[in-house]
């Protein structure tokens, strides 16, 4: 029998969520001296692990600690273990941000520490293919990651594996050498030490790792905080006791060194085994399921920093708005991106005090305040105007010949410079629009042309129509012409409206919305990319299968929240229509039981695209779950065997999961009182599904409100189910349930647009 090498990494956050701050001097005096004291006493090798934050307040506090560290890393037993300036989440925030938080922890670990680690634990455990190159980058040999939750989503991995180091991939040639952790190994670990499981049981369980094979195994990989202290996060934690929970720990040390059979080692060392049989292979962690996996039980998943806590996704919008500011700051310094990465901790977004709570916000505010920024960046709930970084992913396909286009072309001289049209029934200006006439067409039903060009005149020239003239919903047929000032081309939406539905067409797409189900997207096909609609609705029996036995609307919001009903906006609405220069607005006001939605679904004329736009005016948002812009597919537009969806998860480069022959849904609940279990970080703003040949592509302003994606797949008899929806807001026991919190009011603004991508376009 070959020996078991344990080894440990003891994770120190001051940061911890539900630990005020003048608490933290206690902490270092009962759970931070008592490790360093343990390791230098039986020479014990362990890996301990703090954010550059953590070990500046340690500072602060005790010098002394920090100059011990110092001796046992650099003389003594014991490993320094990275992990970035502060406990960010990294599948959730920007590629650079993730860049920063490792560069600005290395300064501090060299300037504090004297070393520049070579092992990084993950932050949370919260891990994306994306974030290796960042680890890479920073200098890390090698990332710890846990086994547990990687390993459910893929049953071809080899048991002993887990055993052995091996190698992190990504998506796009990085690899990195990988030591695990293990949620089941810490766990047990701290039930011992916290007196619910005795030595002999404990011993028990060590015995079962034994084997003829060599093995590397993570005794713990964890919290320091728990011990001989309570964080006082759960109402379940185990009380503290009158034993020293350090004193327990020794005693199991001094029982695992007298056994012959086990050694300890540093993490580092493990890595010196890549070469071994079982061990080096190149493994994915991340999968279609389970995008972003992360530590312990399912209740554990991304959402719980993304769209909970006392208020997770205005938090989020706002350090999205300073992300912003300061890519766009000249000199923006290193303090600037150190306290952005700070305000981007996790700890705010979870189990934290009122306290604390409070003086984060004003925190928050002061940045948002500093010379140079904006505040209007920061508390405006205007949508940014991304339609400059829309045009730059996508160019509109060639403009084919549409109503009066010759007749334009005739009347432009040789002599007037491109952009210009003569100023008739109004018209551009150079780059002004000067309205002189109006010409709307109504109730054309009968009578309409084939040719597209209006009855009863008796020339071909266009209707013209002014940027602001709205158009109430009545029944009829509708021509509408908008210019774009840069081409002087004309762009024309047909409208074809009654009580059940409204029918826009214009030379890229074809939108068709239900009246009688809150201007839910019956059909949209975009002309370029497919014949067929590629998104919808897929009416009740579509499936034969009775677990789908629904409607499938697309481009609704769903909001649920315990011991209540469903509340969505599908209900009968008279919309109103908006005509603007280059674009056409469907618009309605809904009421639901918790306040009135503004719906608005705009077909633009000028290029392929829609855009959905959701502005809530609620006294308050229950605890709960708020999912909108869903997007079904049509599962007879897309191949299932090549079908994908693709986001950044915290990475500079899109990470892309194949559909075929899964079954989950992101949005399932964990439990009563946890309401997803995993999510997409879509830290570009985007997510993309599609096929080999055509996919769509969906875009929110994380600026406006920083929702993440969730996606369903089922396969069926000869079809399947393919959604994708943006999570506002989901519950778990972060939540509170405090009435101070849940009576805030909730005055939000959502858009997504919708645009296809054909394949081999750039996204």
């Amino acid at each position: 029998m070959c020996d078991l090498k344990l080894y440990l990494i003891f994770h120190l956050n001051l940061a911890y969520s539900s630990i005020e701050e003048d608490q933290r001097r206690e902490v270092v005096k009962r759970c931070y001296w008592p490790l360093l004291r343990l390791a230098r006493r039986f020479n014990l090798p362990f890996g301990i692990e703090a954010s550059g934050y953590t070990l500046e307040q340690i500072q602060a506090i005790d010098r002394g600690w920090i100059d011990e560290l110092s001796f046992l890393i650099s003389s003594g037993p014991c490993e320094f273990v990275g992990s970035g300036y502060a406990q960010v989440i990294a599948p959730l925030v920007p590629a650079e941000v993730n860049a920063a938080n490792l560069r600005l922890g290395n300064q501090i670990y060299k300037q504090l520490l004297g070393v520049v680690p070579e092992v990084a634990l993950v932050n949370e455990q919260a891990y994306s293919a994306g974030i290796l190159q960042h680890y890479i980058d920073a200098g890390y040999k090698a990332v710890t990651m846990e086994w547990d939750n990687p390993v459910r989503y893929h049953p071809e991995w080899d048991s002993e594996w887990r055993y052995l180091p091996q190698y992190a991939c990504g998506q796009h040639g990085e690899e990195i050498p990988l030591l695990w952790n293990n949620s089941i190994a810490f766990q047990k670990f701290q039930r011992y030490v916290h007196g619910d499981m005795d030595m002999d049981k404990y011993l028990s369980y060590l015995s079962t790792l034994f084997s003829d094979q060599p093995r590397f195994f993570p005794l713990y990989g964890n919290d320091v905080e728990i011990f001989n202290f309570r964080p006082n996060r759960y109402h379940t934690e185990a009380e503290l006791g009158n034993e020293n929970e350090w004193k327990r720990i020794e005693q199991l040390m001094v029982r695992l060194l007298l056994d012959e059979k086990i050694e300890f080692v540093r993490p580092r060392q493990v890595l010196e085994n890549l070469h071994l049989p079982g061990a080096g292979n190149r493994l994915n962690l991340a999968s279609t399921q389970q995008p972003v996996p992360v530590k312990k039980q399912g209740k554990y998943n991304i959402t719980r920093w993304a769209v909970t806590g006392k208020n997770d996704l205005e938090i989020n919008t706002s350090c999205w708005k300073l992300y912003n500011e300061l890519r766009n700051k000249p000199h923006a310094s290193d303090d600037d991106w150190r306290y952005l990465c700070y305000l981007w901790s996790s700890d705010f977004r979870t189990h934290i005090s009122r306290k604390r709570w409070e003086t984060y916000c004003q925190e928050l505010d002061n940045f948002h305040a500093k010379p140079g920024s904006n505040p209007a960046l920061i508390t405006s709930d205007l949508l940014s105007d991304s339609s400059e970084h829309e045009e730059r992913q996508m160019s509109s396909p060639p403009m084919r010949e549409s109503v009066g286009r010759q007749d334009l072309d005739s009347m432009r001289s040789e002599s007037e410079c491109p952009g210009q049209v003569p100023s008739q029934a109004g018209a551009w200006q150079g780059e002004t629009f000067q309205e002189q006439s109006i010409e709307t067409l109504r109730d054309f039903s009968t009578s309409f042309r084939s040719d597209g060009l209006c009855p009863g005149r008796n020339d071909d020239s266009p209707v013209i129509s002014t940027p602001s003239t709205s158009l109430w919903a009545d029944s009829g047929r509708n021509l509408v012409t908008a210019f774009e000032s840069k081409r002087c081309e004309p762009y024309t939406c047909e409208i074809v409206q009654d009580d059940s539905f409204a029918i826009l067409e214009t030379h890229f797409a074809e939108l068709t919305l239900n009246c009688k189900k809150g201007l839910a997207i019956e059909a949209l096909c975009f002309k370029e990319y497919s014949n067929q609609k590629l998104i919808g609705t897929l009416g009740h029996g579509f499936y034969d299968d009775i677990s789908l036995g629904a409607d499938f609307f697309s481009g609704h919001i769903i909001f649920e929240t315990p011991g209540q009903p469903k509340v969505t906006d599908l209900d009968f609405i008279r919309p109103k229509i908006e005509q603007r220069l280059n674009e056409v607005e469907v618009a309605a006001s809904i009421e639901t039981p918790f306040g009135v939605i503004e719906k608005k679904v705009t077909l633009f004329l000028n290029k392929p695209q829609v855009d959905l736009e959701y502005s809530f005016d609620w006294p308050s948002l229950p605890v709960g779950s708020l999912r909108l812009g869903m997007i079904t597919l049509n599962p007879d537009a897309f191949d299932p065997s090549t079908l994908y969806y693709s986001a950044c998860n915290g990475g500079f480069r899109p990470e892309k999961f194949q559909l075929h022959q899964t079954n989950f849904d992101h949005g399932s609940p964990v439990s009563f009182l946890v309401s997803a279990s995993q999510g997409v970080g879509m830290t570009d703003g985007s997510i993309v599904l599609g096929d080999a040949h055509r996919a769509i592509h969906l875009q929110v302003d994380k600026t406006q409100s920083a929702l993440i994606g969730m996606v369903a797949y089922k396969e069926i008899a000869n079809s399947y189910f393919c959604r994708v929806s943006f999570s506002a807001k989901e519950m778990d026991e972060t939540c509170g349930f405090r009435n101070a919190y849940r009576t805030q009011s909730f005055n939000k603004t959502f858009r997504i647009s919708i645009t296809p991508i054909l394949n081999g376009e750039q996204r």
